[in-house]
């Protein structure tokens, strides 16, 4: 919105709001700068101040443009970049003529093409169409038998974008597929979207993940038995659901400080919070449709899982780790094949276990062991 100095009621439309999310605004030489989501890729654009004259700026890869800098009276836009095979660069761009210019990255040796990013769309269990993200190296062929980790968020409204991190660039500098699901729940495209996988309707979020192992296997990517679930805190809590609902598609799932007893989960700590997304079990109606899906409670006896590995910390206060214990034990004692159940409690580290270098290398070297995937010394 723009308004008329010495007259604050004259206010008018410059972006009017569209269908994709309006993530950064800010004038820089003359020009108004904006980023946008776009089936969850950024887009960058400048405009003329009256909202016309759009001119899109070139973006390296499907990714994420952040950290926007420049002054109103100067043409020089800083902005950083970074993908899932692309490392946090910084670029310059010239917004009156146009020229864009990268002036360095995190130092080490890496040539983005080398690697390549495609979005996907399939359908979910209800027809709603689901984006996802496969990345992989550049001279890895699909065959059906690629490694695959397969990882989802999908909870209060989060939107997982196109960034670089350590642990997946490593797994897919390794030779394996990395596949990021869009699932509902998440904020990928506005309010709707976050509202479509919570309360009575959060079994689509579970449906959306279940479709995109699916679809990666339709695809001719990978199989059950070379296909990875990865999943961290309320994402925990989406693979927990899907092994516990479709065991037969993976061949191993990490669970990292999941929410994995949704009929207890308000009884500790900070607990309750996540009734807000997921309904308290207090609630009776809330409770119908938690124990359809609790995925604790979803563990059959005689039914062969994927081969699991749990990780949480014991002073982990935002998910208590009774959460994890119980669920490897249920598993460990409803296993019908030799596929192990390992629980790893870290005695620091809390919930953001999630970011320590051990916690990554312990959930990466699991998933290998069990998908086949050859790391090299």
């Amino acid at each position: 919105m723009a308004v008329e100095f010495g007259d604050p009621t004259r206010w008018r439309t410059v972006l009017p709001e569209s269908e994709h999310l309006l993530q950064h605004a800010r004038v820089v030489g003359g020009r108004l700068v904006a980023v946008h989501l776009r089936d969850v890729r950024n887009e960058l654009a400048t405009y003329a101040l009256d909202g016309t004259d759009r001119r899109v700026v070139p973006l390296p890869a499907p990714g994420s443009a952040v950290y926007l800098s420049g002054d109103p009276d100067d043409p020089t836009l800083t902005f950083a970049f970074d993908a899932y095979a692309y490392p946090l660069t910084t670029f310059r761009h010239d917004v009156r003529t146009g020229e864009v210019e990268a002036l360095g990255s995190q130092s080490f040796e890496h040539d983005p093409g080398h690697y390549r990013t495609r979005q996907v769309f399939f359908p979910s269990k209800d027809g709603t169409r689901i984006p996802m993200f496969v990345v992989h190296r550049a001279d890895i062929v699909p065959n059906g038998r690629r490694p695959t980790l397969l990882y989802g968020y999908g909870a209060v409204g989060g939107v997982e974008s196109p960034i670089f991190r350590d642990e997946f660039f490593a797994w897919i500098a390794a030779g394996g597929v990395l596949a990021v699901a869009n699932v509902r729940g998440g904020g990928e495209y506005g309010e709707a979207w976050r509202q479509a996988g919570i309360l009575d309707r959060k079994q689509n979020s579970f449906d959306d993940f279940i479709a995109a192992a699916e679809a990666l296997i339709r695809e001719g990517y990978t199989s059950p038995d070379h296909l990875a679930a990865l999943g961290e805190s309320n994402g925990g809590m989406l693979v927990g659901a899907a092994m516990t609902q479709r065991p037969d598609l993976f061949a191993a799932v990490l669970p990292v400080v999941g929410v994995l007893d949704a009929l207890r989960f308000p009884s500790f700590t900070a607990g309750p919070r996540w009734a807000i997304s997921h309904g308290d079990p207090a609630d009776p109606e809330a409770f119908k449709w938690l124990e359809t899906w609790s995925p604790l409670h979803r563990i059959e006896d005689g039914v062969c899982y994927p081969a699991t590995l749990l990780t949480t910390a014991v002073n982990d206060d935002l998910v208590h780790p009774s959460q994890s214990y119980k669920f490897a034990a249920r598993l460990q004692h409803a296993q019908a094949c030799d596929r192990p159940t390992v629980l790893r409690a870290y005695a620091t580290g809390a919930h953001y276990i999630i970011f320590e270098l051990e916690t990554q290398a312990d959930v990466l070297a699991f998933a290998a062991r069990h998908t086949g995937l050859d790391v090299p010394n």
